[in-house]
Formats: structure tokens, C-alpha cells, sequence
């Protein structure tokens, strides 16, 4: 009787084996793609602000209130930053490397918004978002920590 259990056992071990399926990490983007979205809930109240007072703001805080009813955080406890540039270019970006479990780089999600001044008037130009979500590909060195699936090959 074990003889025929062990043989029952070892065969389905084999099979699944053979049949295709890997334990694959995926990277928790969920807290990334959610910080990307808040950036461009920043980017459009900039976009307002400048409108309206035809200047940018010094600092994100400057847009709670007529902007935004409240600063939206990063789920993965990233501090929001902005720089503006002369070009009227501004980069929007969660500080810090807090999304790496994700396989993202320092200071990323980040938002690149163009802005054009013309006639008194603000408004966006170009904007790019990095890294761009549709080209995520498993991690395969991702952390243990990260939501592990099966999928099959």
C-alpha cells in the first residue's frame, strides 16, 4: 500500500513538473502604478494653479485646498517631490527608492510635464511618464515578499 503511494505521489510530482508551470515572481507594481496616478492628479492641479495665477507653485503644498482637497501620499510611504525648470518643464516624482521592491529605480514613478506661456495663458505641452507600466515584465529576482503567482509557461 505505501509502494502505490509513493508511486502516486512521485507521479504527480513529475506531472506537475512537466506540465509547463513555474512558481514566477510578479513585482508589486499595485503601489507604483497608484503613486504614477497621484502624480498626475499633481500634474493636473500644477496645470490649474499656473493657470490661474500664471506662475507655478514653489511647492506642492501651495495646491491644497483650491486644487487639490488633500496632498495624496504614496502607499508605499514616498515623500512627493517637484522640480520646475526654466524651460517651464516640470518633473514630478515620488523621492526616494521605496517603489525598488517593485524592480523601479531611484525617484521613480515620475511624471515630466511641458508646460507652454503664451499670451498669459498656461497650458500642457508634452507629458511622459516613467517607467511606462504597459512594458513591466516579471521580475524574476524579485523579492520573496512581493505576491508570488503561477502562471503557466
Amino acid at each position: 500500500m505505501v509502494s502505490k503511494f509513493c508511486a502516486f505521489s512521485l507521479s504527480v510530482l513529475l506531472f506537475s513538473g512537466l506540465s509547463g508551470c513555474q512558481r514566477r515572481r510578479q513585482p508589486n507594481l499595485g503601489a507604483a502604478r497608484a503613486c504614477s496616478s497621484n502624480l498626475s492628479n499633481y500634474a493636473l492641479a500644477v496645470e490649474m494653479y499656473a493657470g490661474d495665477t500664471k506662475e507655478f507653485p514653489t511647492s506642492l503644498a501651495e495646491l491644497k485646498g483650491d486644487y487639490l482637497m488633500t496632498l495624496p501620499e504614496c502607499d508605499a510611504g514616498g515623500v512627493y517631490a517637484m522640480e520646475i525648470s526654466p524651460a517651464e518643464t516640470v518633473k514630478l516624482y515620488c523621492q526616494g527608492e521605496v517603489h525598488s521592491v517593485a524592480g523601479l529605480a531611484k525617484d521613480t514613478p515620475s511624471l515630466t510635464v511641458t508646460f507652454r506661456k503664451k499670451n498669459g495663458a498656461v497650458s500642457r505641452v508634452d507629458s511622459k511618464l516613467e517607467p511606462s507600466f504597459e512594458r513591466m515584465r516579471y521580475n524574476e529576482d524579485a523579492p520573496d515578499a512581493n505576491r508570488d503567482t503561477v502562471r503557466p509557461e
